[in-house]
């Protein structure tokens, strides 16, 4: 299987790779609001457990894309 690593971006997509096993998620980049959305959205299992996070402004945030708040890095 070829590795990459890229970007996902989007609420959605993000919570999605998540709770994907066969997804190793490297990194996550997100605000602490997002860091909460997270957690209601999956509240029986805490999907930033074995995931190294990064707490960042959503300024910070808009210099990778000017619309989505998560973003992982995943290989």
């Amino acid at each position: 299987m070829n590795k990459s690593s890229f970007f996902i971006v989007g609420q959605h997509a993000v919570i999605e790779a998540l709770k994907n096993p066969k997804r190793k998620v490297l990194r996550v980049f997100l605000t602490e609001e997002s860091k909460k959305n997270i957690h209601r959205k999956s509240p029986k299992k805490n999907l930033l457990d074995d995931v190294k996070v990064y707490f960042k402004t959503k300024k910070e945030l808009d210099k990778y894309s000017t619309k989505k708040i998560y973003y992982i890095k995943v290989m």
